[in-house]
């Protein structure tokens, strides 16, 4: 519950004194993502995207907040992390996610989103799932066509 006031700082009399509904301040959650998770044939220049069930502030976006790698023990260290481009869009409701460059023909992509994306109303990202590691709020897997 809020109570609401109004008064006078001299006398530090309260004039008056209302209640007001509890105010809610939303969760911040991924409503959707594409690809989805375990898609095949996923095509090499797909941009990912993102949506969000309220605006993100671009400020709470590090380079750290998205990770994109490939899942294959034969490809060296180096040739697993997948280099991008982000852009917050729809009022900072969707997340456009661009490799630079096509993805490696028939590889799994992993796809990790941490939880230090914040709304407006600084609220942080909800972990779309209790079993997550810290700070780990989304994860997903697709594969890339041949």
């Amino acid at each position: 519950m809020v109570l609401v006031g109004a008064g006078c700082q001299d006398s530090g009399t309260i004039v008056g004194l209302k209640e007001v509904k509890d105010l809610v301040v939303p969760e911040l959650e991924i409503t959707d993502f594409r690809p989805p998770d375990g898609e095949m044939n996923v095509a090499p220049d797909a941009v990912l995207a993102v949506s969000f069930s309220e605006p993100v502030r671009s400020e709470s976006i590090g380079t750290d907040s998205i990770q994109l790698q490939y899942i294959n023990p034969d490809l060296d260290p180096a040739q697993t992390e997948i280099h991008y481009e982000w852009a917050l869009l729809d009022d900072g409701r969707s997340l456009e996610i661009k490799p630079v460059g096509n993805l490696l023909d028939g590889e799994t992509v992993s796809v990790l989103l941490t939880c230090d994306f914040q709304s407006d109303d600084e609220q942080t990202l909800t972990p779309a799932s209790e079993a997550f590691l810290d700070n780990v709020c989304y994860t997903s897997e697709f594969t890339v066509a041949e």
